[in-house]
């Protein structure tokens, strides 16, 4: 059996000072963003949690993780260790400001 990759992963965590309690069209316009995100980024699955204070305003899986298979909140996705392609550039970089030889 073939895996496909898991796809990029979105999380958010927002925290606002203000003790209000959520308006009830928060969690969709959260929901809204994240669907726009994964459009525009060609973004697979995605899991988002959203507080504010204590309480949790929305915490949400959107698109699959596999094909067929459903992202859930309970999912974890490898990052893919994308951290090896920017510290290359980063490194080449250093070079080219002479910040390292």
């Amino acid at each position: 059996m073939s895996l496909i990759p898991l796809a990029p992963f979105l999380l958010l965590t927002l925290s606002a000072a203000s003790a209000a309690p959520p308006q009830p069209d928060q969690a969709s316009a959260i929901a809204k963003i994240v669907q726009d995100a994964m459009r525009t980024q060609h973004l697979r699955a995605v899991i988002v949690k959203v507080t504010q204070g204590d309480k949790v305003i929305t915490s949400k899986a959107f698109g699959e993780s596999m094909t067929g298979v459903p992202a859930t909140t309970a999912m974890h996705f490898r990052n893919g260790a994308v951290a090896f392609a920017y510290l290359g550039t980063l490194l080449m970089e250093f070079v080219d400001e002479h910040k390292v030889k």
